[in-house]
């Protein structure tokens, strides 16, 4: 991040303010910024979902191997809703 921000800090240097260009590498710098916050929370490892000792256990095996007596999905309404969720970043 570091290098980004004195990349464009040494474009501004040269740069008007007022200028298109000046709003053009403002634009830039945001886009790239916000690409690697992107690729910052891709890269981040879940805090819950398969993999993780979340959940009742009927959705997505539990490394423990645990499960909870609730009845699964579509009984209970946390199974549903880690159902939900799971679809939906498969």
């Amino acid at each position: 991040m570091d290098e980004l921000i004195n990349k464009y800090a040494e474009i501004l240097k040269t740069a008007k303010v007022g200028d298109y260009t000046y709003q053009g590498i403002l634009s830039a710098f945001a886009r790239e910024v916000m690409a690697l916050e992107a690729a910052s929370k891709a890269l981040a490892k879940p805090t819950d979902g398969p993999g993780t000792n979340t959940g009742h256990g009927h959705v997505w095996p539990r490394p423990d191997g645990q499960k909870a007596r609730c009845g699964g999905f579509p009984k209970c309404n946390v199974c549903v809703s880690d159902y939900d969720a799971y679809k939906l970043f498969r």
